[in-house]
């Protein structure tokens, strides 16, 4: 697995303590930290019910750019801008020379966390996918 580098370690630590905070305070830690999760009070009482649970599973799979090339199902790829997992201008990069047909999107305003960052524009973007699949244009606005 890529080492994921102090930045996204930095990031999960200052999101889960800020996670902690009281509710009055997370809209401005979330803002501080770039992490919008912590708005979320259902994900919040799930981090705090699961804090003794211990991982059984494996890691996940980074893929080779061998394993990449061979990939040739139509890909909408969606990265967020500022994730502190990864370098989403590389990756994008990566991707674009690997899968020259797939879709490559660096949302803005988002972190890794795309789907508490950018809801309706995720939404907009899986609700559009079979209709780019056919040829059809998206919906506009999406």
């Amino acid at each position: 697995m890529a080492d994921l580098g102090w930045r996204f370690y930095a990031w999960v630590i200052a999101g889960g303590l800020a996670g902690l905070a009281p509710r009055a305070l997370r809209p401005r830690l979330a803002r501080v930290v770039g992490n919008s999760t912590i708005l979320e009070t259902e994900l919040m009482a799930l981090m705090k019910a699961t804090m003794g649970f211990r991982r059984r599973l494996p890691l996940a799979h980074t893929f080779t750019d061998e394993e990449l090339g061979r990939l040739h199902t139509p890909t909408h790829v969606l990265l967020g801008e500022r994730s502190a997992l990864h370098d989403s201008r590389a990756v994008s990069a990566r991707l674009r020379e690997l899968l020259p047909t797939a879709r490559i999107e660096l949302v803005p305003d988002a972190g890794h966390a795309l789907t508490t960052d950018q809801p309706e524009l995720i939404t907009a973007r899986i609700l559009d996918a079979p209709a780019h699949k056919n040829g059809a244009t998206p919906r506009s606005g999406a």
